[in-house]
């Protein structure tokens, strides 16, 4: 919303665009829940999280307007994304049981990140006068956190994969 405003769009647009982001998080959240139960989970956060940092990195070469719909509609399909998989690969490693609590565990640890992130970005913001260094910092994690996805032990094989 801020970086809208920064760019001279108006409240109204980056608000529909934050609608528009969350409309495609349903999507994409639920087509992940279907791909994860029949690609390897650990390749698509690694998919996930590069697709999440390249578009970061693409964000301030934008022209602002019209191409940040496409910004919006690619960004709401992949940010929930990661949770089937992450679940997936959660109950995987440290069993049914208590994948509750470590779950709960990894979303809690989520949202102290999304909080840093979110006041280091104004942060940012403040001293720098621009998001721009911010939006490479998350695309650099991100980028990060999609390789490191690639060396998650492989779980023991699933007792049912449904049929593709």
């Amino acid at each position: 919303m801020a970086y809208c405003g920064d760019l001279g769009l108006t409240a109204t647009f980056a608000a529909g665009l934050l609608a528009l982001m969350g409309a495609f998080n349903f999507v994409g959240t639920l087509a992940s829940g279907y791909l994860t139960d029949r690609v390897d989970p650990r390749l698509l956060l690694a998919v996930y999280y590069v697709v999440r940092g390249l578009s970061l990195a693409l964000l301030p070469l934008l022209p602002p307007g019209l191409a940040f719909t496409a910004f919006a509609v690619l960004f709401g399909l992949d940010y929930i994304a990661t949770v089937p998989p992450t679940t997936a690969l959660t109950a995987d490693t440290f069993g049914r049981a208590n994948v509750g609590t470590v779950y709960g565990w990894i979303f809690c640890a989520h949202q102290v990140g999304a909080a840093l992130a979110s006041w280091l970005g104004g942060e940012v913001r403040d001293v720098l006068g621009s998001y721009g260094p911010a939006f490479l910092a998350s695309a650099v994690l991100a980028v990060c956190a999609g390789l490191l996805s690639l060396g998650i032990s492989a779980p023991a094989r699933r007792d049912a994969r449904p049929a593709a």
